[in-house]
């Protein structure tokens, strides 16, 4: 029995869980795949955007297997965080982008500790069943094994392989723009019908910092200093 996966948004830096969510974000991404600490904290107030961290809720059992999969740390663990959950623990982390057409899925990943116990399919099996909205995320060309093991991961969870030419911009202008693939939830057709709009989209709302201009105001700029 896998225990309960439930995910909690981070509003800045300041959050008490921004310091598990920093260590897997950059434990997990390269530099050119993931934002700068500024910028990661003007996503935060982006209202399209959510940054969250994901949290196993345990019994008393699961908690001490939990325990033992880290190596006895608890230094992560939250106890009484919610008032109806008596025991949570962060294991991942989310970022995902709502509009009114679609769910963009960004960054994604369990911490290493408790990978390959089959919390990212239980977490994003579920993530998907709860939305109507089409799901849409990148992933690497299938040039390597590692690649073509992440797209099946994928397609088991039901999405579906667009083949279509796709650039991912820089997250800084230091950094150079990635050639990827889009997938997209298999019950919707979104990227068949409109792929070239919603290629817009992101490329506009979602890596602001390829444009001259960002969508924040620059009062929430000026909170970020």
């Amino acid at each position: 029995m896998y225990p309960s996966l439930i995910f909690e948004q981070i509003q800045s830096p300041e959050d008490k869980l921004y310091t598990f969510f920093n260590k897997v974000y950059t434990e997990s991404f390269d530099e050119n795949e993931r934002r700068t600490p500024q910028n990661l904290a003007l996503e935060m107030q982006n209202p399209k955007a959510n940054v969250c961290v994901i949290r196993a809720v345990l019994n008393e059992a699961e908690l001490g297997i939990m325990k033992y999969y880290t190596n006895g740390n608890n230094q992560s663990l939250v106890s009484q965080s919610v008032e109806d959950i008596e025991h949570s623990m962060p294991v991942g982390i989310l970022i995902y982008w709502e509009f009114a057409e679609f769910i963009y899925l960004g960054h994604f990943a369990i911490a290493e500790d408790f990978r390959n116990h089959k919390l990212g399919g239980q977490f994003l099996s579920n993530f998907l069943k709860d939305t109507s909205k089409p799901v849409i995320l990148e992933v690497e060309l299938p040039d390597t094994d590692l690649a073509v093991r992440r797209i099946g991961f994928y397609e088991r969870l039901g999405l579906k392989l667009y083949t279509k030419s796709y650039m991912q911009p820089a997250y800084s202008p230091s950094l150079q723009s990635i050639p990827l693939y889009l997938m997209e939830t298999e019950r919707t057709h979104l990227l068949e019908k409109e792929f070239d709009k919603i290629v817009k989209m992101m490329h506009t709302e979602i890596y602001w910092e390829s444009n001259q201009s960002t969508p924040l105001t620059q009062t929430a700029q000026d909170n970020c200093i």
